[in-house]
């Protein structure tokens, strides 16, 4: 119909924190083979999730071996009975809390 938008599975992944969707019957659409799975967007969540680890949109870290080999060796202190206090600080969007996540997923 005039004025709706259809979207992908892959589209609907990346962006069904921010926006309501309705599944469809397969599309079959000119230049394809088979019939394409597909999402109708519905509008913008009342309440928008928080777009933070969308996948898709996560990329490794890259330049912090220094870093991340201080928060290894407090790690292996801990193991060893030596408690510390790690602090990760940094202007908003820099990925505090990203390399936190990364350092518990290793620590656990």
């Amino acid at each position: 119909s005039v004025g709706e938008i259809f979207i992908g599975p892959a589209t609907y992944r990346l962006t069904q924190r921010l926006f309501d969707f309705e599944a469809v019957p397969p599309l079959t659409l000119k230049g394809k083979e088979a019939p394409l799975e597909a999402y109708r967007v519905v509008g913008v969540k009342a309440a928008p999730e928080s777009v933070r680890g969308i996948e898709g949109l996560r990329a490794p870290l890259v330049g912090r071996d220094e870093e991340l080999g201080e928060i290894r060796d407090a790690l292996a202190d801990l193991q060893h009975g030596r408690g510390s206090v790690v602090a990760i600080m940094g202007e908003a969007g820099l990925g505090k809390s990203r390399w936190e996540k990364q350092v518990w997923a290793k620590a656990v």
